[in-house]
């Protein structure tokens, strides 16, 4: 039976080691690694080991969970929830307004034109419902929010663009007409929701 050769001694465990050690020495270097560290200059490269500073850093990121490419991903923070309440807005107009300022909004409501104060109602529905949560109306419906709109018609605070549809005009911005008519404005747009409100429960209980 002829001889089998192997390509490393088998005489034990240490022998082989140093065998394997001395092959992975002898081979050529990584050209790719070289050409990555190319553009470190020697001073750069006599700074290891790492420093203080360096240290931290490495921890900090280690303790983050960085990428491979070694940008640390920091935890992000999160976002209030779009439920469309708004603190301190009693008013529809000034309601509108807010959601354009914010732009987690625009699937919602969106500019056409900021410098001209036009904007476009993308989902009547939804508007409708983030109204209605902020003001505590689950029944709440664009058709309602667009009565309440109209007020601001005869106001001449808000228009429609003629020929448009769901486009919309603001004439003036919230600041000192909401201070001049705002108790106004809000027992009207409460009125027409009442009424509203009132229109539907009769006609549920009607034969």
């Amino acid at each position: 039976m002829p001889t089998q050769h192997f390509p490393y001694p088998m005489q034990g465990t240490r022998l082989s080691q140093i065998t394997l050690q001395r092959g992975l020495l002898q081979q050529p270097p990584d050209l790719g690694l070289a050409s990555s560290l190319s553009h470190l200059d020697a001073p750069g490269l006599d700074r290891w080991p790492l420093g203080r500073e360096e240290s931290l850093s490495l921890s900090h990121c280690v303790k983050l969970g960085c990428r491979a490419e070694g940008v640390c991903s920091f935890p992000k923070v999160p976002q209030a929830p779009i439920d469309g309440r708004i603190a301190d807005c009693r008013l529809l107009w000034d309601y509108v307004y807010q959601l354009l300022s914010d732009t987690r909004y625009e699937s919602y409501i969106r500019w056409e034109d900021k410098n001209a104060k036009i904007f476009r109602v993308v989902d009547p529905n939804g508007l409708a419902k983030l109204w209605g949560n902020h003001k505590n109306r689950v029944n709440m419906t664009y058709e309602k929010m667009s009565r309440a709109l109209r007020h601001y018609y005869k106001l001449n605070i808000i228009k429609k663009e003629p020929g448009q549809k769901l486009l919309f005009r603001f004439l003036k911005i919230p600041g000192k007409t909401i201070q001049d008519k705002g108790s106004c404005l809000e027992q009207l747009e409460s009125q027409e929701q009442d009424r509203m409100d009132f229109k539907e429960e009769m006609l549920e209980v009607s034969p």
